[in-house]
């Protein structure tokens, strides 16, 4: 029987920790959660603990590389964080998520009748949900990428993944060389830092909530909206509490959808979802077969 133990080394608080076990026909796995509050020395020092003493680590918080349909961009932070590693493979979510994102497009689809063209859909950040914004725009939606907004607190938006893109080869050079929390909160919206302080784009966002049929974001980012109208609503995320989901319901939101791979369990966030795949597959994701991947 295979004995294997993959770590989430998170940013995020250590509130949300937990020790989960998952046991198979032919295999045991342990999946920890560690957050480190924000702090990168820690998650830093964390790494290196656990290197060599686990099957995979994971990545919450932090990304390796930022990706758009063309290009990627390492981030200096994750490049930093995965080159403390020597013996354990390191990933961030991305292998798994590239695979999750368009599904839920298709599920949606499938099972709850939604018909995509010409829906509304606003997107708080297509850098985070890449794979699902490059999904959406396929099917037809409307889509508003607010990743100016939402991350750097300017005023205006993208009305198309082209536009967001061609804008991204131009900034995100440099962007990914700043620390990751000038893009997205890591521990909670006061945490937030932001590249222009003194832009207040809450009364714009607000106006996008209204517009919007469809919200999709990290849970992180969803905890950073004004209070709005989201009746009628659906709202994609990734990992998310019952807590949370149950808060966005009470909001009026009509279907909340968490791209989690274990609903019934603790929130398990796509990184670490990667690196059980890991430990089972023994290769990162993007090197398994088809079959690996349906597998995993």
């Amino acid at each position: 029987m295979l004995e294997a133990r993959v770590v989430s080394v998170s940013l995020g608080s250590p509130a949300g920790d937990y020790r989960l076990v998952i046991r198979g026909q032919d295999f045991r796995l342990t999946l920890l959660r560690v957050g480190t509050g924000g702090r990168l020395n820690s998650a830093g020092y964390l790494i290196r603990h656990f290197d060599g003493n686990c099957a995979a680590v994971g990545l919450d918080g932090a990304k390796l590389a930022y990706r758009t349909s063309a290009t990627r961009y390492p981030v200096a932070e994750g490049q930093w964080l995965a080159g403390l590693a020597r013996y354990t493979p390191v990933v961030d979510g991305s292998g798994i998520r590239q695979y999750w994102e368009p599904g839920v497009v298709s599920w949606l689809e499938r099972e709850h009748g939604l018909v995509w063209p010409g829906t509304r859909v606003l997107m708080l950040s297509a850098l985070d949900q890449g794979h699902l914004a490059a999904a959406l725009a396929a099917s037809g939606a409307c889509l508003q990428v607010a990743d100016p907004l939402v991350a750097l607190g300017l005023p205006f938006t993208f009305t198309s993944l082209a536009r967001f893109e061609t804008a991204a080869a131009f900034t995100l050079p440099l962007l990914t060389l700043l620390p990751q929390g000038f893009l997205h909160a890591t521990v909670r919206p006061a945490s937030r830092r932001r590249l222009f302080p003194l832009l207040r784009p809450g009364r714009h966002l607000q106006e996008l909530l209204t517009w919007a049929q469809v919200v999709c974001g990290d849970a992180r980012l969803l905890e950073q909206l004004p209070p709005g109208p989201l009746g009628g609503k659906i709202i994609l995320t990734n990992a998310l509490t019952p807590e949370h989901a149950g808060s966005l319901l009470r909001e009026g939101a009509d279907l909340v959808v968490a791209m989690s791979a274990i609903p019934e369990a603790a929130p398990v966030s796509a990184d670490l979802v990667e690196a059980a795949c890991v430990a089972l597959g023994g290769r990162r994701l993007e090197d398994l077969d088809e079959q690996g991947r349906r597998a995993c």
